[in-house]
């Protein structure tokens, strides 16, 4: 894999074990791109300070990983992860510790990069600190 390009409404990578195999996989040249939520799509404060501190800190472990916020005012709701332009995994599944050992989750796995090109738009912009 060359590129994992998720999209998520919530926090990201929250869970040691997602963390860790995200900075393994930024280690051996895989392009992480995160897609979520910005200051204008919530109503919470207290939330997107949180999420801000978050991404702070991604950005200082995870090696070249770049996250995008959602420039609109509408909230993100997705939970989808594409990989290398062609693959795409949507479904309930969050990047957390509730989703990987609680949570029923499902997902459907699409191998086609026109619905990978329509899922990771240009409806995002970069995040700056």
């Amino acid at each position: 894999m060359e590129r994992f390009a998720p999209e998520a409404p919530y926090r990201m990578a929250r869970s040691p074990e997602t963390k860790a195999k995200l900075i393994a996989a930024a280690k051996r040249g895989v392009k992480i791109i995160f897609s979520t939520n910005g200051p204008t799509s919530t109503d919470s404060l207290p939330t997107e300070s949180v999420i801000i501190h978050d991404w702070k800190k991604l950005m200082q472990e995870i090696p070249g990983v770049e996250i995008y916020m959602d420039k609109g005012p509408r909230k993100v709701h997705a939970k989808v992860f594409v990989f290398d332009h062609s693959k795409s995994v949507v479904g309930s599944f969050n990047m957390d510790s509730l989703s990987d050992h609680v949570n029923g989750e499902v997902a459907l796995y699409v191998d086609s990069k026109s619905v990978a090109k329509a899922i990771h738009n240009d409806q995002f912009v970069p995040v700056r600190f």
